[in-house]
């Protein structure tokens, strides 16, 4: 199971270069109140907030998906800094592909 995290446009470019829809993301969350409830254009993915998830916590499968793809990849050690109760793998796409 895989999420993406963010929403900002550089994660709609990406998703939809690589089409990348629910058969392959559950949902998109992201901190913004702006994008939340929401979806990301041409593929369909919901976007929600953290706490709505209940990210990190809860029912293994949809609120601790195996592998979460950090689209906001600028962000990435804030990211996984604030969520250090999640047990699942961290993928990074850019510069390179990470996973932690």
């Amino acid at each position: 199971t895989c999420v993406a995290y963010g929403a900002a446009g550089r994660a709609t470019i990406l998703l939809n270069w690589c089409n990348l829809g629910p058969d392959h993301i559950m949902y998109v969350l992201d901190a913004s109140p702006l994008r939340q409830g929401k979806v990301v254009p041409g593929v369909g993915l919901d976007i929600m907030s953290i706490e709505e998830a209940g990210f990190g916590y809860g029912e293994p499968i949809y609120a601790n998906p195996e592998m979460t793809l950090i689209t906001a990849w600028n962000y990435r050690d804030a990211i996984i800094a604030k969520h250090p109760e999640y047990k699942g793998q961290w993928m990074t796409p850019l510069p390179e592909v990470t996973i932690k």
